[in-house]
């Protein structure tokens, strides 16, 4: 009997406690509804953002639907523009708890002077309630937009910062990004200039980039240099949304009827291909995204790999080993023949040396052979010519023999004019675009003046 009393008693609790929660909770709301309706100042909006499955934005752009299932991602019922899923985020965090800052007028009759006569109107919703607000212009100051509801023409203020979020444009619900990705994520980047690849660069199941189309052989990808291009393609930002769906008149005005550039970028989840055209100044380019053929500008700075050709990303020598791989490098130059045997000791990390096949001892002649044999790993390169058809006998030839298959790796330096202020290299008898400088070569570090310099011995 004592039992069923003492539930009772605490039934008659928890009752009186929830109906006193409930009662305070009326009277703040109350009283935060009374504070709006005299002094202006309050609550004007409250509600969870995480509760929000759906939001609607309605201007003179037209009406654009939302829907979200995990807050995060948003996707567009009306429209298949690419989304800035973080534009619809902050509004809805900006709408959740929203206080006003001042009452402009009561009853406004000329709502022009606020822009409030064509505003622009957004509605969420968590599936049973919608909380909608009207926002106008800006204040002549800077510090406040002018609000109100959809049920009377009170005209209200909230801060520039809660405004800017919430007075979202359909130019601010797009994604200005070519891809929302980070730059580790990056898996590939194509690059194509009138229809032809320039290179394809993309990640192996290891994550190490590698180049696939042109194939270049023993050039390896320089990571340091696709990560800054990727880097400027995932940072790079629409300047102006031009046209969504350009005639193809426009296109030749843009110069994307035909486009001299193509890029592609990919991660995991997103590949993306733009189009790039003409100029209209001389730091911006028309771009036409290919998913939505939406046409937009962007700065050509941003783009940056424009006009390069596949040495961009690649290592800058054109042989690039280890030198502990090489025991043997052999060198012909002006009818002369020099033969270097080398032996790496991983004792002391050392090597030891024969000239023409005789044991070097002399510490300078050594140290002139370890000059001599790093230089040839070091032949910079200076650009690619894919196109070129190299003819004429090499000036230079370096043969390499390595402790791994292929054993011998050989490299001759074809001269592009009479003068030879430039080279062709051919690697093991094929040309894979391969320019370098002859002042690189007879520099004083340079594999020529410094074999000179041994031929003279």
């Amino acid at each position: 009997m004592k039992f069923w009393k003492l539930a009772i008693i605490l039934v008659v609790i928890i009752g009186i406690s929830v109906g006193a929660y409930i009662g305070v909770s009326k009277s703040i709301a109350n009283k935060e509804a009374e504070n709006l309706e005299q002094s202006g100042v309050g609550n004007f909006l409250k509600f969870d953002s995480e509760d929000i499955n759906s939001i609607s934005y309605t201007s003179s752009d037209g009406t654009f639907d939302f829907t979200s299932e995990d807050g995060t991602t948003w996707n567009c019922t009306n429209s298949d523009m690419r989304i800035n899923s973080n534009t619809i985020i902050y509004t809805i965090y900006a709408m959740s708890d929203l206080d006003t800052t001042k009452l402009i007028e009561k009853d406004c009759a000329d709502l022009s002077k606020y822009g409030l006569d064509n505003p622009i109107s957004v509605t969420c919703s968590d599936g049973v309630k919608e909380y909608n607000i009207q926002i106008g212009n800006l204040s002549p100051s800077g510090e406040s937009y002018y609000i109100k509801s959809m049920d009377n023409n009170d005209v209200y203020t909230i801060t520039a910062s809660e405004g800017s979020a919430i007075h979202v444009t359909k130019n601010d619900l797009k994604d200005r990004l070519i891809i929302n990705s980070y730059v580790s994520d990056v898996q590939k980047i194509v690059y194509s200039e009138d229809g032809k690849v320039v290179f394809n660069c993309q990640k192996d199941d290891s994550g190490t980039w590698q180049l696939v189309e042109p194939k270049i052989s023993n050039i390896g990808t320089n990571i340091a240099k696709i990560s800054s291009i990727a880097d400027l393609l995932i940072r790079a930002d629409v300047v102006d949304f031009i046209t969504e769906n350009p005639t193809k008149e426009e296109l030749a005005e843009y110069g994307l009827d035909n486009p001299k550039y193509t890029i592609e970028i990919a991660d995991s989840d997103e590949d993306n291909t733009i189009y790039l055209g003409n100029s209209p100044t001389d730091n911006v380019i028309y771009v036409q995204f290919a998913d939505t053929k939406e046409v937009a500008t962007f700065y050509m700075g941003e783009l940056g790999i424009i006009g390069e050709n596949v040495s961009a990303i690649l290592n800058d020598v054109i042989y690039n080993d280890k030198k502990q791989n090489i025991t043997n490098i052999k060198y012909e130059y002006d009818n002369q023949t020099l033969d270097v045997g080398i032996k790496y000791n991983s004792t002391d990390s050392s090597y030891t040396y024969t000239k023409d096949g005789s044991t070097v001892s002399n510490e300078d002649d050594i140290s002139n052979l370890n000059i001599l044999t790093d230089a040839s790993l070091q032949i910079s390169l200076y650009k690619m010519d894919l196109n070129a058809v190299p003819d004429g006998d090499p000036t230079f030839t370096i043969t390499y023999t390595r402790n791994y298959e292929p054993n011998t790796y050989k490299l001759e330096f074809i001269p592009t004019d009479e003068d030879s202020k430039y080279y062709y290299v051919k690697m093991n008898g094929e040309y894979f675009g391969c320019i370098v400088r002859n002042r690189i070569l007879i520099s004083d570090n340079g594999v020529i003046k410094l074999l000179k310099d041994e031929l003279s011995k």
